[in-house]
């Protein structure tokens, strides 16, 4: 099928209970008390494009639209392409500095890709996904768990992070892949993992994997089925119990992985979120995005480069 870039665009513009870290039923929440909100993208101009593959959008930076007409010039050549699956936080694919991060990935030699995440935007989303820009969990959040009851659903989510590395394979042209997620993209980036074995390597910012149990599953068995090592990046809000070093979810991928592949780095002055949410004005947070960023780069580049 055609992979079309979307003239016209500006992308600048039921629950289990047996398991002791499953949710209530009523924590509608992914994101731990104390989270940051959205955010806007600030005067940042991203520089990808968004391209259509089978009815479904992709943010694409690192890789012109040349490449879908050259398909197979680097393979050619003896290279190799090598591509990232960023999932997003439940603001979706265009909230805060979500292009940003993943333009700054792209600078690194990788092609990045954010799908347009979620199967329903509540109310019209941010850019047509997820939530809608002022939501707070404060103010809105029995709207929340209804929505991503369905917009996160599982088997919405196996298809689309199926279709995601489709799309990275044979539209984009990537040999190897890597996954980046945020929050709730953490989990979908596990899920993806667990299907996907050209998924080498993951990384975690501030991540959300429990949201497995509210969607029926246990996570702990999630993140077994994960078929490559992660990095995760905690926030201080961020459960010590799941994402420590000592953590359950940690702990399970030292279990396959060994201690020597898999790491946890806490950002502990950080609230859950500021990776694509914290203040850019802020120069602690720069700090703290600067680190997470360096540290995602290296980890990324002994795993893929």
């Amino acid at each position: 099928a055609l992979c079309m870039l979307e003239l016209g665009y500006n992308p600048g513009s039921l629950p289990r209970t047996a398991h002791p870290l499953n949710m209530a039923a009523a924590d509608v929440r992914c994101c731990p008390p104390g989270s940051l909100g959205a955010a806007g993208s600030g005067e940042y101009t991203p520089t990808g494009t968004v391209w259509t593959h089978e009815s479904r959008d992709y943010y694409v930076t690192g890789i012109g639209r040349e490449k879908q007409e050259e398909k197979g010039s680097e393979e050619k050549a003896g290279k190799s392409l090598v591509a990232l699956l960023m999932w997003p936080d439940v603001w979706g694919w265009n909230s805060g500095a979500i292009r940003q991060r993943a333009d700054e990935l792209a600078a690194e030699g990788y092609a990045v890709i954010i799908p347009r995440s979620f199967k329903t935007a509540l109310k019209g989303g941010t850019s047509g996904d997820g939530l809608y820009p002022t939501f707070t969990f404060e103010a809105n959040g029995a709207e929340f768990g209804p929505w991503l009851t369905v917009a996160s659903a599982k088997p919405h989510v196996d298809a689309m992070v199926d279709a995601s590395v489709v799309f990275a394979t044979s539209c984009v042209g990537a040999t190897k892949l890597g996954a980046v997620g945020v929050c709730w993209g953490a989990w979908a980036a596990t899920v993806a993992s667990s299907r996907h074995a050209n998924i080498v390597v993951g990384v975690g910012w501030h991540p959300s994997v429990g949201i497995e149990a509210k969607m029926g599953g246990d996570p702990i068995e999630l993140i077994r089925r994960a078929q490559c090592p992660w990095y995760y990046m905690p926030a201080g809000n961020d459960k010590e119990l799941e994402y420590g070093v000592d953590g359950v979810f940690t702990q399970a991928l030292v279990e396959k992985f060994g201690k020597e592949s898999v790491k946890t780095m806490r950002f502990q002055s950080m609230m859950h979120g500021w990776m694509p949410r914290g203040d850019p004005t802020d120069a602690a947070v720069i700090a703290a995005q600067k680190m997470a960023m360096e540290e995602t780069k290296s980890y990324l580049k002994a795993h893929l480069l």
